[in-house]
């Protein structure tokens, strides 16, 4: 008796293996909750290599001028302000991310040095007038005068400039304005 239900256990258990076993590879593919997920990607790498590029590019700004004008200061603050608050885009890949801020960076690098040194040009100007001004003594003096702003106000810096070239036209100016007021 021993043997028999030994032999039907063993039978039922096989039965029941081989049935899973065909059940499995014939019954309709059911989703699994795994299966259907979007791939999961962690994004907390690329977010904190993100953060130290917004960093670097905020630490480029503050260095890209030596010695900045007021306009140029106030202009980085608050570009700086603005590629801090910038968020990571999830839709995008860090590359994407990456180049679009890199791009955003050397915009404004060249912005701020535009306004830099424009506004150190016209201070230039401004004190070599004032030092003319000082100078004159009398009307044909500040017919001079005037007549060298009117040409200074041609020396404007636009991109690609060079600022050293435009100081040394305004020095020439200057000098010759200087021995008009004394001669």
């Amino acid at each position: 008796m021993k043997n028999i239900t030994k032999k039907i256990f063993t039978s039922a258990i096989s039965a029941v293996i081989s049935l899973t076993a065909v059940a499995a590879f014939t019954a309709p593919a059911t989703p699994v909750l795994a299966a259907t997920r979007p791939y999961s990607y962690n994004y907390s790498y690329d977010i904190q290599q993100y953060e130290r590029l917004k960093d670097e590019g905020i630490r480029f700004l503050e260095n890209c001028v030596t010695d900045p004008s007021p306009a140029a200061r106030s202009l980085i603050n608050n570009y700086a302000s603005v590629i801090s608050s910038h968020a990571y885009d999830i839709s995008k890949t860090y590359d994407q991310n990456a180049n679009e801020l890199i791009r955003y960076v050397n915009n404004v690098y060249k912005n701020v040095q535009r306004v830099d040194n424009t506004y150190k040009l016209e201070a230039y100007k401004a004190a070599k007038l004032d030092y003319l001004w000082h100078l004159s003594s009398c009307e044909e003096d500040d017919i001079v005068v005037e007549y060298t702003a009117y040409a200074f106000s041609y020396i404007v810096y636009t991109p690609g400039a060079s600022i050293e070239e435009l100081y040394s036209e305004i020095d020439q100016l200057t000098a010759i304005a200087e021995s008009g007021i004394n001669g």
